[in-house]
Formats: structure tokens, C-alpha cells, sequence
């Protein structure tokens, strides 16, 4: 298990959500979070270019531009920083946007609980410790692992709920256009 003592920013708007991340977070497994919280989009950037976080949770909503921008544009301020982003509705089509903007991962607000954050918030940056310790000597690997990462599959069962991801898709022989709802379709 990664070691956590993270430092955070919270980039939401409502107030109501950011007190609710903030009790989700609060020590859930031993894990220490040091938690700060830009009410305004562009103090965020600023704040990213002058102090060192390990994470973002962003609200693309709050940022007043589309949220594959609001991605690109904390990434641009921050390259190396992975952003988790929040989504008030569940939109997969709008996550799947977020995440090939650069997003490591998107949540969904009405689903979200302590573990199912904490351990967001736990793989996200252990693997961006991973990529820091070992990307300068393992660039090969790296290929090998974005390759891997091109044939995605999750079926939540609880909700019979298939997604399948593009890069799956092809190599199961299935169009573009083909969308995977239900594991009976493969």
C-alpha cells in the first residue's frame, strides 16, 4: 500500500461538495490528506504553478469551460500532476472525454463513498510515484503498459453495467461505432 501523506487541491465550486470530499477523506485508513480547496478555476492554475500538490480533484463543471479544457489547462499549468475529475451526473461518454484529455480517473458524485475515493486517491498517486521512481530508466516499459492500457474492460455486476473500451473493441474485431453495454454481447 502507498504511503500517504497527500497534498490535495480541491478545485469546486460548492461548497456543499467540497465539505463532503473533505469527510470522505478525513482519515479514511490511516491516510494523512492535507487538503486545500481554490474556489476560483484560474487561482487554481496559479496555485499549481507555485506549490507542489500530489493530486487534483476537479469539478469540471466549476471551471467554466468544457471539461476536456479544464484538463488540458491544469495540465499545461502542472504536466506531471494527475487529475481525478468529479462528475455531478453519470455521463460515461463525458468521463471517457475526461480521462483522454488526461484525467486519471473520473468519479461520480452521487455514487462516490470513503473507500471508493480513498482508494481513487491512493492508486492515482501511487502510480504517478511509480512513473517518477521509474520512468527515467523504464521507457520501454512504459510503451508496454500504454499499450496494455488501450484494452480496458470493467463489468460492474451489482448493476449489470459493461463497458468495453475502444482499444478492446478493435481487437475483439468490433466497429468504432460498436458499443458494448452488456457482457452477452461479446
Amino acid at each position: 500500500m502507498v504511503d500517504l501523506s497527500s497534498w490535495i487541491i480541491l478545485v469546486i465550486g460548492s461548497e456543499q461538495v467540497v465539505r463532503h470530499i473533505k469527510t470522505l477523506l478525513k482519515g479514511f485508513s490511516g491516510s494523512v490528506y492535507q487538503i486545500k480547496h481554490s474556489t476560483r478555476f484560474s487561482n487554481a492554475l496559479r496555485r499549481l504553478k507555485n506549490t507542489s500538490f500530489d493530486l487534483v480533484l476537479l469539478d469540471p463543471a466549476h471551471a467554466g469551460l468544457e471539461g476536456e479544457q479544464a484538463v488540458s489547462r491544469l495540465l499545461e499549468a502542472s504536466p506531471e500532476m494527475p487529475v481525478i475529475a468529479l462528475l455531478e451526473d453519470r455521463d460515461d461518454r463525458g468521463a471517457l472525454q475526461l480521462i483522454r484529455a488526461g484525467a486519471q480517473d473520473c468519479l461520480f458524485l452521487p455514487d462516490l463513498d470513503a473507500s471508493t475515493l480513498s482508494l481513487a486517491v491512493q492508486k492515482t498517486v501511487g502510480r504517478r510515484e511509480f512513473q517518477q521512481r521509474y520512468a527515467p530508466s523504464a521507457g520501454k516499459s512504459f510503451l508496454n503498459m500504454d499499450g496494455a492500457l488501450e484494452a480496458l474492460w470493467e463489468w460492474n455486476i451489482s448493476e449489470d453495467r459493461f463497458f468495453c473500451s475502444p482499444g478492446l473493441c478493435h481487437m475483439l474485431g468490433f466497429e468504432p461505432e460498436d458499443r458494448i453495454h452488456d457482457i452477452d454481447s461479446l
